[in-house]
């Protein structure tokens, strides 16, 4: 899923610019207007120099000329008194990484991508297993590569990286879950099914919030026993492949305004169940305000789906 851009502090041109922000970050210097005018052979490429610099000096990376807003190029032709009908233009590839050389040169700035690659991810990867949204995950990895002085990568690099390294450290954590239990864990689980109030054949309920649906769906997706699961509050990633695999009913609990799960990424998962009867609970509230009573609905489903009347403490894993 692709991180919205505005999410972040990725640099970017803002919609609307004050005029007061104009003169601050894109009037050129008079030391900058020679410097840039010795570079260039013509109008078009002294305006395209001089709104990359002051791009690369606000932003921290270059836009594509066709990206920087209109009232940004008119304010710079003007500043310099170029001709109203002067575009910044570059006519061959060449001129352009040039140019980009330039500005690099002037502010300093190493031009690294490899790099600055391996400082976003060694970010990213450190701070995945206590952060998952990604637009946090990208903001760390942003604030990193500048103090490194590295030029910024697209944005599609990090929300690709974040959302790479994420999968594999939340899939790290689940099989760490599973792996901490003890074999005599384990199989105290798995007795929970032979208690003497279900019976060897009686049917079986699994519920599991978050961390619960990381070890239920695996679980009941080879569990026979299981007829019907309680899931909710968990990303897609990790579990999407094993959720395919679980065809009884389903109720889905998802908050709304989650803080660390998005809604798409709830939504995500609550679609991969390969169940035919699924329902999704959707309620307003962050991560840890799921409301009270959807554990009075899921005593109410059990009940359906088990057969029998159950209590909140009956036969659900």
């Amino acid at each position: 899923m692709v991180t919205s851009i505005e999410r972040t502090a990725y640099p970017r041109f803002k919609r609307l610019i004050t005029a007061h922000e104009l003169h601050l970050f894109f009037s050129p210097t008079r030391d900058e207007v020679a410097w840039s005018s010795g570079a260039t052979d013509c109008d078009e490429h002294l305006l395209a120099l001089l709104l990359m610099l002051k791009s690369y000096q606000r932003m921290g990376c270059f836009p594509k000329l066709e990206d920087v807003p209109e009232m940004v190029v008119d304010f710079v032709r003007r500043a310099v008194e170029l001709p109203e009908g002067n575009l910044p233009l570059y006519r061959a590839a060449k001129t352009a990484k040039n140019h980009r050389s330039l500005v690099r040169q002037r502010v300093g700035v190493v031009y690294g991508q490899a790099e600055a690659r391996r400082v976003a991810e060694a970010s990213i990867r450190e701070e995945a297993a206590a952060k998952n949204r990604p637009a946090d995950l990208i903001n760390i990895a942003l604030e990193k590569v500048v103090e490194a002085g590295l030029e910024l990568p697209a944005f599609s690099t990090f929300d690709a990286m974040a959302s790479t390294v994420r999968k594999e450290v939340n899939a790290a954590i689940c099989a760490g879950i599973h792996d901490r239990m003890s074999a005599l864990e384990r199989a105290g689980l798995l007795r929970l099914l032979e208690k003497r109030d279900v019976g060897a054949d009686g049917p079986v309920g699994f519920w599991g919030i978050n961390m619960g649906t990381a070890i239920g769906i695996p679980f009941v997706a080879i569990e026979t026993r299981i007829t019907a699961a309680v899931f909710g509050q968990h990303w897609p990633d990790v579990l999407a492949e094993k959720a395919r695999q679980i065809t009884v009913p389903v109720e889905f609990d998802l908050q709304w305004d989650d803080e660390h799960i998005s809604r798409q990424e709830g939504l995500a998962l609550f679609d991969a169940f390969a169940s035919k009867e699924k329902s999704l609970h959707v309620n307003s509230g962050k991560h840890k305000e799921l409301p009270r009573f959807e554990a009075d609905s899921a005593v109410r489903f059990f009940a359906r789906h088990l057969g029998r009347a159950v209590t909140s403490s009956a036969s659900s894993v």
